[in-house]
């Protein structure tokens, strides 16, 4: 009997080790199951985070030194991030820091796999060996920035500077500790805290440009908004985007575009208002508008001589424009004196205004309202599209005609949108004759408004964005003109 229960004790301590070591090769192989996340990042218009080979593609077999992998094409990869311009560059980041790159052309064998010993690995069988990299924790796309549309640009009087998402997280990017709170408890008579932290990825403006202590920049978001800051601020990368933020005062901006270092004073929304004053004043208005007239295609034009009667009669101020830089976008703000987050028009085929115009303004205080353009009208009052009814590839003589006719109508608020150079700049060029006879008829039209119409005339520009030109516009198109003549009638 004795011996009976000594073999059921040592029967039950076998179970309970077997038991015991089920359970910790059960934990175990529980630990060796976790995948860690694969970010993709940097100029792509989705970011990815992988923990499976298999939502990349279907895998396949292929032996690297003796060595057989499950991989995935890392074209694949890259199809699936939705790449936001031509890629140029692939960056591969590990958990160490240890970072290898490789051009973007020639992926044919270059493969992604995960093993249980080194993580994350890059298999680029064409590449020196240094380019396999292991324990990947990033992949930083790098598109052309001459063609992503995903740009951060830092403009700084006529000098700017593009780069994309991915050029600015392999370049001088710090790890900031952003504060995001505290913890306080009580425990027998004693306060314990805790506060937290996140690392977040970081630079300054001064890390790209130079800029004086004073400078004050002017920051422009995806959507159209704008604010005012200074240099305290840092600007944080965000997987395919950038924010700004101000850790002391926990200010934030999302999606930066554009930062504008000391802007000038004067802007294109400024039409609204100098229009809204001379308006309550009594004076009839007439608003020009010239599509593709920079400050330097202003300038060239007076020192080349080819707008003689402005050269002489007029000193332009330098406007700014806003974001984006489409025309219907410029006009929206222009009519209403807002940003185009405040006023609803954010794209070129926009029309959805969700503010007043000038021209309800005019109506508002019993005038009659004229707008005369090419077509792409705007709801605002008194719009009239006007076609190029002679074939001569542009509206602006049509609409000329009907301005002039139009003059001793008693319209309060007359708006007229002259095309031509834009057009014949997207079609020709901006340096091309086509162009530059377009500036100077426009020249000798606006001479002889100022002798004919009765009241005040504004004239500024849109930047011109005929065609695919809306994407890849220079930044110094932001600068416009912007001219306040008046006409001889009314003196």
């Amino acid at each position: 009997m004795d011996h009976r229960k000594k073999l059921f004790g040592v029967g039950i301590c076998l179970a309970a080790i077997v038991a015991a070591a089920f359970f910790a090769g059960s934990i175990m192989g529980r630990s060796l199951s976790f995948v860690p996340p694969l970010t993709v990042l940097g100029d792509v218009g989705e970011v990815l985070s992988v923990r499976d080979i298999r939502e990349i593609g279907a895998p396949e077999k292929i032996t690297v030194e003796k060595r057989g992998y499950q991989a995935v094409k890392l074209a694949a990869l890259i199809k699936k991030a939705l790449p936001q311009g031509p890629v140029k560059k692939i960056f591969f980041v590990a958990g160490d820091g240890f970072t290898s790159a490789i051009e973007a052309d020639g992926l044919d064998q270059s493969y992604l796999s995960f093993t249980r010993d080194n993580g994350w690995v890059a298999l680029n069988l064409r590449h020196p060996i240094s380019a396999n990299a292991k324990m990947i924790q990033e992949i930083i796309l790098v598109a052309d920035s001459a063609s992503s549309p995903n740009r951060f640009t830092v403009q700084n009087g006529r000098d700017f500077l593009n780069l994309t998402v991915g050029q600015l997280y392999t370049g001088m990017v710090l790890s900031y500790p952003y504060f995001e709170g505290q913890a306080v408890v009580e425990r027998a008579g004693r306060t314990y805290e805790d506060s937290v932290f996140t690392r977040r990825r970081v630079f300054r403006l001064s890390d790209l440009t130079p800029l004086d202590r004073e400078a004050q920049v002017m920051l422009w978001g995806e959507k159209g908004e704008y604010r005012l800051v200074d240099q305290s601020g840092y600007y944080e990368l965000c997987g395919n985007y950038v924010n700004y933020i101000r850790p002391e005062t926990r200010e934030k901006m999302e999606k930066v575009r554009w930062a504008v270092i000391n802007p000038p004073l004067a802007n294109i929304m400024d039409t609204y208002f100098d229009g809204t004053h001379y308006l309550e004043k009594g004076e009839n208005v007439l608003v020009v508008l010239l599509d593709g007239v920079s400050c330097r295609d202003y300038q060239d034009a007076l020192e080349r001589g080819m707008a003689p009667f402005l050269k002489k009669n007029a000193g332009a101020t330098e406007a700014m424009g806003v974001y984006p830089l489409r025309d219907q976008v410029w006009l929206a703000s222009i009519l209403t004196g807002l940003p185009p987050a405040e006023n609803g028009v954010l794209a070129q085929n926009g029309k959805n205004l969700t503010a007043s115009t000038l021209g309800t303004k005019a109506e508002e205080l019993g005038k009659k309202v004229l707008l005369l353009e090419a077509g792409g009208l705007l709801p605002t009052p008194g719009g009239i599209p006007v076609g190029d009814d002679n074939g001569s590839g542009s509206a602006d003589d049509e609409i000329y005609a009907r301005l002039l006719k139009s003059i001793g109508d008693n319209y309060g608020l007359t708006l007229v949108r002259f095309d031509s150079i834009g057009a014949a700049q997207a079609r020709f060029g901006t340096q091309s004759v086509q162009a530059e006879n377009a500036l100077s008829q426009i020249d000798a039209y606006i001479n002889e408004m100022v002798h004919r119409w009765p009241g005040k005339i504004i004239v500024t520009a849109l930047p011109g964005t005929h065609g695919d030109m809306g994407d890849h516009l220079s930044p110094e198109r932001l600068y416009v003109p912007y001219l306040l003549l008046s006409g001889k009638k009314s003196e």
